[in-house]
């Protein structure tokens, strides 16, 4: 493994917003049944769900997202592209390399985070993207050894739990704490570290970062 540096990170204050997504939430929540790429009932973390968003203030610190490979209309996330299970695009069947600026942003289905992470490691490795991935932080679990760890540039431990907003919008803790993976070329992958660090300011849950700037791009 790549010599790793652990570096505080800074965070920054949530931004505020005055789009109502709550209709579009409500609707995600009637999907019922297994969508490809939403696996139920047998993945990292047992739940009734796999409908929760990213908050708004984690988005803040991704910064410009070119892609969002797992989207739904409730997401929060604003992407130049989206892919949606629920409209007939499987994230995991698709080519991510869009050509247009800014990172790929994942939070998979927490049930079936394995194939995501493979799928982040693979469309980085093949197109040079930057991929940022949001999951369960779980370092010594059979996906961060084989998908993780030998193929991240950096991982930012989020201090605390995040809090997820629910298809009803209400809020929740997933998992037993949470990580950003960052896949992809060492310049460009540094970069967006640098870049999130100077976005995360001072806030409470900034994460920790383990850099590994090997030589591996």
């Amino acid at each position: 493994m790549a010599d790793r540096e652990a570096v505080s990170t800074i965070a920054i204050a949530p931004p505020s917003s005055s789009v109502d997504q709550s209709a579009a939430r409500g609707a995600v929540g009637r999907v019922s049944g297994y969508l490809p790429g939403l696996g139920r009932g047998s993945g990292d973390i047992q739940q009734t769900s796999d409908d929760w968003y990213t908050p708004k203030w984690l988005l803040h610190w991704i910064g410009p997202i070119a892609l969002d490979p797992c989207w739904s209309a409730a997401s929060f996330v604003k992407a130049q592209k989206t892919f949606d299970v629920r409209r007939g695009v499987d994230g995991l069947a698709k080519t991510w390399n869009t050509g247009w600026p800014g990172i790929v942003f994942c939070n998979p289905p927490f049930s079936n985070c394995g194939k995501w992470l493979r799928k982040c490691r693979q469309e980085s490795d093949v197109a040079g993207l930057v991929v940022v991935a949001l999951v369960p932080a779980i370092p010594g679990d059979g996906p961060w050894h084989s998908d993780v760890w030998p193929s991240a540039q950096a991982i930012g431990f989020i201090k605390g739990r995040v809090k997820f907003t629910s298809a009803e919008g209400s809020t929740e803790s997933k998992g037993r704490g949470h990580a950003l993976i960052v896949y992809g070329p060492k310049q460009q992958a540094r970069a967006f570290v640098d870049a999130a660090r100077e976005r995360a300011g001072a806030h409470p849950q900034r994460p920790v970062w383990v850099e590994q700037w090997g030589p591996r791009l």
